[in-house]
């Protein structure tokens, strides 16, 4: 990966858009951004599960609230790959922020989402493993059943 970029994931817990994880305070202040317009890569590859390659973010007029912001903030280029889920709907987005335009080239797209397909998978088995602890939780909070409020029937 060039030095000018910088990384960040986006997944949707609640179905409001968070940063999880990301290379730095960079990533998560342009990912922010993103939140606050409502627009930007990240959120329609998180909508429709389309990467979002932008080579030149000053000559991409498809946010227009958002890419201003961005580029003031020093973004130039993006590639928001979606994170997708075994049954094929996504989940979240890798986020790369890069500092000069052009610096996405076709083997950093390659790279790219040839690991946010590995990604998608090691986050549809943290879910998996979620709703396993939460189903043990939830059964472990009821049991044993509580007896005492328990009352016989009653025949007529």
């Amino acid at each position: 990966m060039p030095t000018d970029c910088s990384c960040g994931i986006t997944l949707r817990p609640d179905h409001r858009p968070l940063t999880v994880a990301s290379s730095d305070d960079f990533a998560v202040a342009v990912d922010e951004i993103q939140y606050a317009t409502g627009q930007g890569p990240c959120l329609d590859a998180l909508a429709d599960g389309q990467l979002r390659h932008v080579p030149d973010l000053a000559a991409d007029q498809r946010w227009p609230l958002f890419g201003p912001q961005a580029l003031a903030s020093g973004v130039s280029g993006i590639l928001s790959m979606p994170l997708i889920s075994p049954d094929s709907q996504p989940v979240g987005a890798l986020n790369l922020y890069f500092a000069m335009p052009q610096s996405l080239t076709p083997e950093i797209e390659r790279s790219a989402t040839t690991f946010a397909a590995h990604a998608s998978g090691a986050i549809a088995i943290a879910f998996r493993l979620a709703d396993q602890i939460s189903s043990v939780t939830t059964f472990g909070a009821h049991w044993p059943p509580d007896r005492s409020s328990t009352k016989p029937l009653a025949w007529s």
